[in-house]
């Protein structure tokens, strides 16, 4: 079949899952060879769909204007020159007939139209899948149930390629606006991936082995996978409120943590057809190829492809999932995050560089509570080296922080917002101590030492480090623990300086503002995965951080993976260097001992699972803050038609 020799247009679409993203990658990069033959695929783009969408719906993505002019202008001097104009476009599958009229109109004349078709039982699933992927929380026997309910009448709603609202099945509508003489029906074959570059090599006139696959496939996932990510897209369903948000949501789960899994793949189970849908789906591939006889279209391949046994069945739905791996859970969340930090959202707010704060939480706090009712609280934070860490403050009676001018320490002011108690020298603690009179305990908040390991190394991450937690361990350690405070010195000094009558030793592994291991992984896989500068990932690292960590986020006691044998046994010291100072305090008082509240043995490792609710959580957070404001403009986000 030669179709270049007439010039004017073929018009290449299919529904969704029929080899069209593959065909669209090898036209477009075939475009020098294509142009030997006669041949010009316009528009310096890979496929057509945003230009077909401002040919028909010119509101809905006025930012695609001067690509479509270009495109129409190219396919004008193409077509005078005596050559054919290549368009690929699925979308073109979703239109109704008025629309498909008016896209037809605006290309060179005549219009012929390449129509792909595959098997029904595994196109479904197939479609399934990717609505799942899309972040609609929908089970296959419920959502493939009502497509199938009337399967001889050729409309599969809510997948709108197949949607009959407007009088016509795909097949009649596109006989009718190009002719069936003009309708060639190419139908994939099952156990054969070349032969759709066979087929349309040979329509267009090309030499055998012109057209191969190239680019990224459109991989499918797991079942496994799309138990996660169904539940990912149920807790953000209520944030679908409108066309405008529920394209955010679409994008950001399919686009972020479907992502995110598909590029950490991992073994699992194949996505099947419910066998309870097998013989409506064979029926509907029947219909179809009968439909596309009677039509009396040029049909490439066999109708009998479209109603083949599906490549597997299962007995029922999967189970909703409850848990998922750690690595993951960290995968997909950084893919998310790194999806919000590309147009259209740049950043889940319009105030991302203000979470930029490099400040993990205080890891050891010392409160001295004198006559006045006053306490001292110093953090020795675990911030990075050149940073700000949490200043020395003062709390009144009830609790509220108030100005240390309020204590006549004004000149010690600067100082003191980017110090800690472990860094005054003598003279400095000394006017403080004669500020207090006299103290009648002293309170130590203190953390064990590889909790405040890792708190450095959120702040690390959080300023763009791709340093792995098991190599930022090692190497600090091996620093002699650069960077962690003396905390141990510290209650020495403290001690002896404010001579309490009691000292009380609080263990607090766990903080409200800590930041969960997952969201640490998470926040350094984002880093990697934004193609961005420096200062870019780190923005996307501190705002996973902000928007996963702060206060009311669920906080695991744990660490990311376990310390090595090395960094387990200087943590260890440390802790037991700092029990030797609280009991050296202690043994010099006249009152109580020191007491230990708590327990200095330290985090575990955070486990190979974790559970899936808070990683649903932290999903949502990301995708509702990119949701659009009350009045943002949102004729740029509408999408095509779609389930």
């Amino acid at each position: 079949m030669t179709s270049t020799q007439h010039g004017g247009t073929i018009l290449h679409m299919g529904p969704l899952k029929t080899a069209t993203s593959t065909i669209q990658q090898s036209l477009a990069s075939s475009r020098e060879l294509l142009g030997e033959h006669g041949l010009v695929y316009p528009g310096g783009v890979v496929d057509h769909n945003k230009i077909a969408r401002y040919l028909t719906r010119p509101h809905v993505v006025p930012d695609a204007q001067p690509t479509a002019e270009r495109f129409l202008a190219e396919s004008a001097a193409a077509s005078a020159a005596g050559k054919t104009v290549l368009v690929s476009c699925e979308y073109a599958s979703t239109l109704d007939i008025e629309l498909a009229r008016a896209l037809v109109e605006q290309l060179p004349q005549p219009v012929r139209v390449l129509m792909t078709w595959r098997n029904l039982p595994d196109l479904l699933i197939s479609r399934w899948q990717q609505a799942v992927k899309s972040g609609l929380p929908n089970r296959a026997e419920d959502w493939l149930g009502k497509a199938l309910k009337h399967p001889e009448k050729l409309d599969f709603r809510p997948i709108m390629e197949y949607s009959t609202a407007d009088g016509h099945t795909m097949v009649s509508r596109w006989c009718e606006v190009a002719g069936a003489d003009n309708v060639t029906a190419v139908i994939l074959d099952p156990k054969d991936r070349g032969a759709v570059f066979r087929s349309f090599e040979q329509y267009l006139d090309l030499p055998d082995g012109s057209l191969a696959a190239t680019g990224d496939r459109n991989l499918s996932m797991t079942q496994e996978d799309l138990d996660i990510v169904y539940r990912v897209g149920e807790g953000s369903s209520d944030l679908r409120t409108d066309r405008a948000s529920g394209y955010r949501v679409q994008l950001l789960v399919r686009e972020g943590f479907s992502r995110g899994l598909i590029r950490n793949p991992e073994p699992g189970t194949k996505p099947m057809l419910p066998a309870a849908l097998v013989e409506p789906a064979r029926e509907a591939g029947r219909a179809i190829g009968a439909a596309l006889v009677e039509a009396g279209v040029t049909v490439m391949g066999s109708v009998d492809d479209l109603a083949r046994e599906p490549r597997g069945v299962k007995a029922h739905d999967s189970e909703p999932a409850t848990s998922v791996a750690t690595s993951r859970a960290a995968a997909g969340l950084a893919e998310t995050l790194a999806r919000s930090y590309r147009k259209p959202f740049d950043g889940p707010s319009d105030e991302s560089d203000g979470v930029v704060t490099g400040e993990p939480g205080a890891a050891l706090e010392i409160e001295v509570l004198g006559p006045r009712s006053a306490a001292l609280v110093g953090g020795l934070t675990g911030a990075r080296p050149g940073q700000p860490r949490r200043g020395a403050r003062l709390v009144d009676p009830e609790g509220h922080r108030r100005g240390l001018r309020g204590l006549g320490l004004g000149a010690l002011i600067g100082t003191l917002g980017h110090s800690s108690l472990e860094g005054f020298d003598d003279a400095r603690a000394a006017r403080i101590r004669k500020k207090l009179g006299a103290v009648a305990r002293m309170e130590i908040v203190a953390a064990p030492a590889a909790t405040r390991l890792y708190r450095l190394w959120c702040a690390e991450v959080s300023g763009g480090s791709t340093e792995s937690w098991e190599a930022f361990a090692d190497r600090v350690v091996a620093s002699g623990g650069a960077g962690l405070g003396d905390a141990a010195a510290t209650v020495r000094r403290w001690g002896a300086l404010v001579e309490p009558s009691g000292v009380v030793v609080k263990v607090a592994a766990a903080a409200e503002d800590d930041v969960p291991p997952l969201v640490a992984l998470a926040a350094q896989h984002a880093i990697k995965a934004v193609e961005k500068d420096d200062v870019a990932s780190a923005r996307v690292a501190s705002a996973a951080i902000a928007l996963m960590g702060g206060a009311g986020a669920p906080t695991e006691d744990a660490l990311p993976a376990p310390l090595s044998a090395a960094a387990a046994e200087a943590c260890a010291r440390w802790d037991s260097e700092l029990l030797e100072a609280v009991d050296a305090v202690g043994a010099r008082l006249d009152g109580d001992p020191a007491v230990l509240r708590g327990d200095l043995a330290g985090p575990t490792a955070l486990g190979a699972e974790v559970a899936l609710e808070p990683v649903v959580a932290m999903s949502r957070r990301i995708i509702e803050a990119c949701l659009p404001d009350q009045g943002e403009p949102r004729v740029d986000d509408r999408p095509p038609s779609h389930e």
